[in-house]
């Protein structure tokens, strides 16, 4: 190994331990948002599973129960779960897996720069300025997002040389990689490669040099061909979750809509000529979407365009936690924060901009600069054209948006995305698509390293000064305006969890980025300028290690940890739910997700250790997912795919608790086996509580009904036609109904359904009760006097199969949907025992096919190693 990757290696590193030698080894553990409170739970849930010898496939404990495949973040089968088989605490297995594709994101970065023949101090430039730069960095608290952009780079090498060299092999190896992303939990970033894969094989088709090679080309290796091919064996690879995933989505909030959202579901509207519909054709795609549906969490997550100025000034908006310090809040169009910080580094992101260029270019940087600017545009999601517009409409004409008649994201290029593209509503948050970027900037920044920092050092070294210049002078100029600035920031509204806006130290962090970019700057003109002879030797290594140690100061307190000790605190409320159930199933509480439960206090003040007490409140409160551990079912759990008649069923039973008393009126829950109930918050966040009653008229788990009403199923999935199924199911003339004694089922083929006949309810003498409960296998012994319906109140799923056993003789049984959640049998009279095994066939079909799919690729792969080794060796 050169003295050059040896450096290049130690930095990497360096900036590694700087931000994770923490949590790697140390008794500290990441504490921010879905890091701590979403797949800490769930993978230790997952590997609870796999430890009693079960494929994660049911979970019990979210609503009613959820399918695992069918979403994707659980990312059961991804390969680099093997991590968590290692002989150590489950907690050093999180953090050895999330960090360990940091780690990855260098390394293909770093491959793929010296792939498109950059230089070894350009190509580290890149790993490091890609890998530590804010927009990936900060992933390691959305972990299944990492994981697509640790595999990005290797997808670009592939398909650059499927697309350049024509070969099958290579379109095997995309497709590999799609499939990758898609296991490991970023079935969007699967999406952005094949997208971009294309648009690369468009600007190798008008590209001379590229059309200069000759290689001999049949419809077999022609472009389009091994882009299908390429997208054909990620599917198939990958089928085991699209199947499942594709299934749930459909019966998800996702595919919910009350008007067209795209130009495909507008076609298919047309189509079908439905005239509730005709009427607003364009509402869904012109105008704002609806708030609380899938279309608004659409564009959740937008990068406002003035946080650009993070790519020059690191931290320029403040930071996030643990106090807040993000003063940005205080702009009335700012959105949800995505990532703290957009900075890669002032020498890669200056480097990147003097390299980019569509015209008098080779098509790499042509597609590298159209790739980033496109990327860029995305990002903004919500702020499209139509938010300029309502912008300019109330500075000039002091008119409110909604005279507008026009949507804010219109116009914008995610909106593009939305509308044009196939599936692309499906996906949320637009900022993802700031990984692509920063991969641009990266792989520009690794050209620019080569092609202006050698050449023509005098140009760049200037630019450094004017930037010094002007970052000085706009310090100057916000010391002057102190006064203005923080009478403004007074009104700025206190962030419910990180309390009122830190104001000092939001005025600081302006400070210190300008001065951080200017003193920067100052020092790499110094470094470029400089007429020392071993100054000049040690240049390229002097500006990597700058680059590394900056990265690690602006962005390393991202990654701030809280104490282990947290995770093996006690949970006094689950411990008394778990000692009072006398039950062999979980015990179930309702917990609104649109509760106002958070501490009031921490609206009031700011502290250091936030983020500790927030995990140790959320783990002591049960907040979803910290209840899977315990092993305790929660109604109310967020999923990133929530079914839509879940949803609906919530969104009325919020509805009438507060227009009825519960205590008199019953409540819908009382129905789902919900025995406790959150109702409010503790006073103080010390307290780490929130108020749980208990619900006397829970239902059982399971129970007899002797009457039948049957409904066609539902074949309009507009959220208004949900709900009023919801309605109709369980409300009848304004009172709740009697779902004790009358089963609602949706069949499409009610003759088949037994005709019970009406017997007094005294000489009824039915028994029902669970003997065996686990995940995927649920036994319920029944006793009947008479014909009857089993109720079983967990979510009603087509890959549960059930199975009558009376007398030793086993009988397959039908399992009905019944009243809108929940799973029924029809029994005769008798003593039974019933049988529910989860076998979905989608399952298992598409591990039959990507199985054998993996098995194909890895054998064509082995052999092409060998025969390459072969050839070697012969010359």
């Amino acid at each position: 190994m050169t003295r050059t990757r040896l450096f290049i290696v130690a930095t990497i590193a360096v900036a590694f331990l700087w931000c994770f030698g923490s949590v790697l080894f140390r008794d500290r553990s990441f504490g921010f948002r879905d890091a701590a409170n979403y797949y800490y739970p769930l993978f230790e849930w997952e590997c609870g599973e796999w430890r009693t010898g079960r494929l994660p496939l049911w979970n019990p404990l979210d609503n009613g129960g959820t399918p695992v495949l069918a979403d994707t973040t659980s990312s059961v089968l991804y390969p680099g779960k093997i991590l968590f088989v290692l002989p150590v605490s489950y907690r050093l297995r999180y953090h050895l897996y999330v960090t360990a594709h940091i780690l990855l994101a260098a390394g293909m970065a770093y491959r793929l720069a010296r792939h498109w023949r950059y230089s070894l101090e350009g190509s580290g430039l890149a790993a490091i300025s890609y890998a530590f730069g804010g927009s990936v960095l900060f992933q390691y608290c959305n972990v299944v997002f990492l994981v697509g952009a640790a595999w990005l780079p290797f997808g670009l090498i592939a398909a650059d040389r499927m697309l350049r060299e024509r070969r099958v092999g290579w379109a095997l190896a995309l497709g590999a990689t799609l499939a990758l992303m898609v296991l490991g939990g970023d079935p969007q970033a699967a999406y952005h490669t094949g997208m971009i894969s294309a648009l690369y094989a468009v600007l190798l088709r008008y590209d001379r040099a590229a059309s200069s090679i000759r290689i001999p080309t049949t419809w077999r290796n022609s472009r389009p061909a091994l882009l299908a091919t390429a997208a054909s064996a990620g599917v198939c690879l990958s089928l085991v979750q699209i199947l499942p995933a594709t299934e749930w989505t459909r019966q998800s909030s996702r595919d919910a809509s009350d008007t067209p959202r795209n130009a495909y579901e507008t076609v298919a509207a047309l189509w079908s000529g439905q005239p509730s519909e005709q009427q607003e054709y364009g509402s869904g795609i012109l105008s704002n979407p609806k708030p609380g549906t899938h279309l608004s969490h659409v564009y959740e997550f937008s990068i406002g365009p003035w946080h650009l100025a993070e790519f020059v000034w690191p931290n320029f908006f403040g930071r996030l936690f643990p106090r807040n310090e993000r003063w940005s809040t205080a702009f009335p169009g700012e959105g949800r924060t995505w990532t703290p910080s957009l900075y890669v580094g002032l020498l890669p992101f200056f480097l990147a901009i003097c390299s980019w260029r569509v015209r008098r270019c080779d098509a790499r940087v042509r597609f590298l600069s159209l790739v980033t600017l496109i990327a860029l545009l995305a990002s903004f999601g919500w702020y499209g054209i139509g938010w300029l517009l309502h912008e300019l409409r109330a500075s000039l004409l002091n008119e409110p948006p909604e005279t507008s008649g026009i949507g804010a994201p219109v116009g914008g290029v995610y909106w593009l995305f939305v509308t044009l593209l196939p599936g692309y509503v499906y996906f949320r948050y637009p900022a993802k698509l700031l990984v692509i970027a920063s991969l641009g900037i990266s792989m520009l920044a690794a050209r620019g390293w080569d092609k202006l920092l050698v050449k023509r050092t005098r140009h760049i070294a200037l630019l450094f000064v004017i930037l010094s210049a002007t970052s000085l002078f706009a310090a100057a100029m916000f010391g002057v305006l102190q006064t203005p600035w923080k009478s403004w920031l007074s009104s700025a509204s206190a962030d419910t969890i990180f309390g009122p806006l830190d104001i000092a130290a939001a005025t600081n962090g302006v400070l210190a980025a300008f001065l951080h970019t200017a003193i920067l700057g100052l020092a790499y003109w110094c470094l470029l300028r400089s007429p020392n002879a071993i100054l000049s030797r040690s240049r390229g290594v002097l500006l990597l290690g700058i680059t590394a140690l900056e990265l690690c100061w602006a962005n390393g307190w991202m990654t701030h940890s809280i104490p282990g000790h947290i995770w093996s605190a006690r949970q006094p409320l689950a411990e008394a739910i778990c000692a009072e159930s006398t039950t062999l199933t979980p015990p179930r509480l309702y917990r609104d997700s649109s509760a106002a439960l958070l501490p009031k206090a921490w609206s009031q003040t700011g502290d250091d250790d936030r983020l500790a007490d927030v995990v140790a409140w959320e783990r002591a409160t049960l907040l979803p997912k910290h209840h899977l551990p315990s092993g305790i079912a929660i109604i109310g759990s967020h999923t990133t795919l929530t079914s839509a008649d879940w949803q609906s069923f919530l969104r009325v039973a919020r509805q009438w608790d507060r227009a009825h008393v519960p205590e008199q009126h019953g409540s819908l829950l009382d129905s789902m086996s919900a025995v406790r109930i959150a109702t409010g918050t503790a006073s103080t966040p010390k307290d780490a509580d929130i108020d749980v009653v208990l619900n006397p008229r829970a239902f059982p788990r399971a129970w007899i009904t002797h009457e039948i009403e049957v409904l066609q199923p539902l074949r309009d999935h507009t959220l208004a036609a949900i709900e009023q199924r919801t309605r109709e199911v369980f409300i009848d003339n304004r009172r709740l109904r009697d779902l004790r004694t009358v089963s609602i089922l949706e069949t499409a083929v009610p003759q088949r359904l037994p005709v019970f006949e009406k017997a007094s309810k005294a000489k009824r003498s039915d028994l029902c009760e669970i003997s065996y409960y686990s995940t995927q296998h649920i036994e319920i012994d029944v006793n009947l006097s008479e014909p009857g319906c089993l109720m079983l109140c967990d979510s009603f799923d087509q890959g549960w199969q059930a199975e009558r056993i009376t007398g030793g003789i086993s009988t397959d049984l039908a399992i009905y949907r019944a009243n809108r959640l929940m799973r029924a049998v029809i029994l005769p009279a008798g003593t039974h025992r019933v049988v529910y095994r989860y076998r979905p066939p989608t399952f298992v079909l598409g591990a039959w096919i990507s199985g054998i799919a993996w098995m194909l690729v890895i054998v064509g792969a082995i052999l092409r190693l060998l025969r390459a080794k072969d050839t070697t060796n012969a010359t």
